[in-house]
């Protein structure tokens, strides 16, 4: 007991430290980025208790708050990942290898944003138990970037009376579509304490060579953007388990900083199989919204929805509405008689 008060102690020591760093912006992301593992890392690629890792998440940011219409910002984004040589690389080592594909549309010019990313991973270990591990990963990513001008309103296109888009609009736009490739890296430290807890503790660089992103030709690149990241996951007892992460985004001055925790309750069945846990909990995006989540997971299927309630200034231009998210994972073990490694933490 005593213990386990002390590593209650250190977690929520950490999140009162992280509350006080100050937010300023808010860039594309999801608030259940712990569902999108490779999305905020590439070294989070392969690390899961199992052999494949498969999942979907959808956001619709402030909903009908323009005219009543569903428009605004829709996201999507679906990956799965696989680890391997597991067990052949060393007694605890193995790779990871993962694919993520990411779409999401906004405003009126339907600008779309469609990326292909491919991520891999290795995975060391430096005790025969993986306690302390140091995960390293490498990321490529396609981007096509498309917008259509002709719903757009210029100037010259007041008839006096009403804009006409039927009249050219005589923008000096190079092309509608376009393409580049971005590159990401990043590095994870997990430590193990007990037989009950985990920390994980890492950081990543995003758009490394800094591709250009212009329709118009222009010298517009875009910034570096360092990422760090943190979780903590412990099992309270045979029913509870608490999983809380911290994520750092830092671009061109602008700044997003959350994070919360979720709460696990399973409860014992001892007739069937089937493993049921609820899941509850909130996060905070700080400045900016609080996001309460709920959640419910079946053997090793899980189901959350999330919700953004705006805390900014942003209210006045969003009307109150904020944004809508629900992820679902699953992650699965292939049947054969090869080596399959166990991760040192709790399940989630």
């Amino acid at each position: 007991m005593k213990k386990n008060q002390t590593y209650l102690f250190i977690l929520f020591a950490f999140i009162f430290c992280a509350s006080t760093i100050d937010s300023y912006a808010q860039d594309q992301h999801f608030s259940q980025f712990y569902t999108q593992p490779m999305t905020t890392n590439p070294a989070n690629t392969g690390y899961f208790d199992g052999n494949y890792r498969v999942g979907g998440i959808y956001r619709a940011q402030w909903p009908f708050a323009a005219n009543g219409q569903f428009v605004t910002y829709n996201n999507f984004s679906a990956y799965a990942d696989f680890s391997f040589l597991d067990g052949y690389l060393g007694k605890v080592d193995f790779m990871g290898a993962g694919i993520y594909a990411w779409n999401d549309e906004a405003g009126d010019g339907n600008l779309r944003t469609t990326k292909i990313n491919a991520t891999v991973a290795y995975h060391k270990g430096f005790d025969k138990k993986g306690k302390y591990m140091l995960s390293g990963g490498f990321g490529f990513t396609m981007v096509q970037r498309a917008v259509d001008f002709k719903n757009f309103y210029f100037n010259n296109q007041w008839n006096d009376r009403f804009f006409d888009r039927s009249i050219p609009n005589l923008e000096q736009y190079a092309n509608q579509s376009r393409w580049y490739y971005d590159l990401s890296a990043g590095l994870n430290m997990h430590i193990g304490f007990g037989t009950k807890y985990v920390l994980t503790i890492g950081g990543a660089l995003y758009h490394i060579n800094r591709p250009k992103d212009s329709f118009r030709e222009a010298n517009n690149r875009i910034g570096i953007r360092p990422i760090f990241n943190a979780s903590f996951n412990g099992k309270l007892s045979n029913q509870l388990v608490l999983n809380a992460q911290f994520i750092f985004n830092y671009q061109k001055e602008a700044i997003e900083t959350s994070i919360g925790a979720l709460l696990g309750y399973s409860g014992d069945n001892y007739r069937s199989k089937i493993r049921n846990t609820f899941y509850v909990g909130a996060y905070y995006r700080i400045r900016d919204a609080m996001i309460p989540t709920v959640g419910y997971q079946v053997n090793n299927t899980r189901l959350l929805v999330s919700y953004d309630f705006t805390l900014s200034k942003l209210t006045y231009y969003n009307k109150g509405v904020g944004g809508f998210e629900v992820s679902l994972v699953h992650t699965g073990k292939f049947k054969s008689k090869n080596i399959v490694k166990k991760i040192y933490c709790p399940k989630f």
